[in-house]
């Protein structure tokens, strides 16, 4: 059972209507007006998208020349699901940066 969708707008914006609309109507109507006939959305990214995403793909490509083995290692174990940082690094290191942001102050 569906139950009625009121407006949010006085009438006097909306106009009289004749009868409650359901949510099912008013989703129905929506498809319709949208001209999907089957209730899909469809997304287009502007040219700015797009120069945006051509720019991170050249910088990403390019890089910065050197590689550091280390770094490399740790990003394939992190794409592969077996990075395992140790927790006390972690805390210490943690605790350190906060340590230094409260000396800043």
């Amino acid at each position: 059972m569906t139950s009625p969708v009121s407006s949010a707008l006085p009438s006097a914006v909306t106009g009289p209507t004749s009868a409650p609309t359901t949510a099912s109507q008013t989703s129905a109507a929506a498809s319709a007006a949208a001209g999907t006939g089957e209730g899909r959305d469809s997304v287009e990214f502007s040219d700015q998208a797009d120069a945006a995403a051509t720019m991170l793909a050249a910088a990403k490509d390019s890089g910065s020349g050197t590689t550091n083995p280390a770094l490399d290692t740790i990003a394939q174990d992190i794409a592969s699901g077996i990075y395992n940082p140790p927790p006390k690094a972690i805390a210490e290191a943690l605790v350190r940066y906060e340590r230094r942001l409260l000396q800043s102050r």
